[in-house]
């Protein structure tokens, strides 16, 4: 969309410098040629006016590919349009969700199994058995897990084997657990792990 803006801003220009003036050519021998330019004003129209109509048919779009141009601030990880801080504080669930509030996140919502794989992996190769909290609860109806802050199902699950099982009776809240590879451990909502911010980066300023 970039390239395509940028042609026809160069396209405006050349039109505009071609308007009662002429092409000067310069040789080897440094002698002038006068070249009409009559028959290059008309192409140039023609080619302007197909280029106009491109840019009315991609102008809805314009708003929604720009900000994936954007990036993710100092200290937080990119993923795709995603934004991730690991932050080093240890906290219950509901004072992770309001530390990572503090930068207009929240804690990490899963929505793919290929964004889930990534975590892990950058996790295994930059930390060493840490555990960090997960945005998703069960604490509505036992067993039916949901994006935490939606009425979403999570759409996929990466527990570890045996998991969940809800021991106590109260493990509402999840966590990635580094012992066992950052698969997911259900916890009392409770415990104290690191909070894992993240959001949107079309959302930054």
């Amino acid at each position: 969309m970039a390239m395509n803006t940028c042609f026809i801003f160069v396209s405006l220009v050349c039109v505009f410098t071609m308007v009662n003036c002429r092409f000067v050519l310069y040789d080897s021998d440094n002698t002038d040629t006068i070249v009409d330019n009559g028959s290059q004003f008309a192409a140039v129209m023609k080619m302007l006016a197909t280029l106009f109509s491109r840019l009315n048919a991609l102008d809805g779009n314009m708003t929604l590919e720009m900000p994936r141009n954007m990036k993710c601030l100092d200290g937080w990880v990119t993923f795709k349009d995603s934004c991730y801080l690991f932050d080093t504080k240890t906290l219950d669930f509901q004072s992770a969700e309001k530390e990572c509030g503090k930068f207009e996140a929240h804690v990490v919502r899963l929505e793919t199994q290929e964004e889930n794989t990534f975590l892990k992996s950058f996790m295994a190769n930059h930390f060493k058995d840490t555990a960090y909290w997960i945005g998703m609860t069960d604490v509505e109806t036992e067993g039916l897990w949901k994006i935490s802050g939606t009425k979403r199902i999570v759409p996929f699950t990466d527990w570890e084997d045996g998991l969940p099982n809800n021991h106590g009776g109260n493990e509402d809240c999840v966590i990635f657990y580094g012992p066992s590879s950052y698969s997911w451990l259900d916890v009392p909502c409770s415990g104290k792990f690191r909070a894992f911010c993240g959001k949107d980066n079309r959302s930054l300023k």
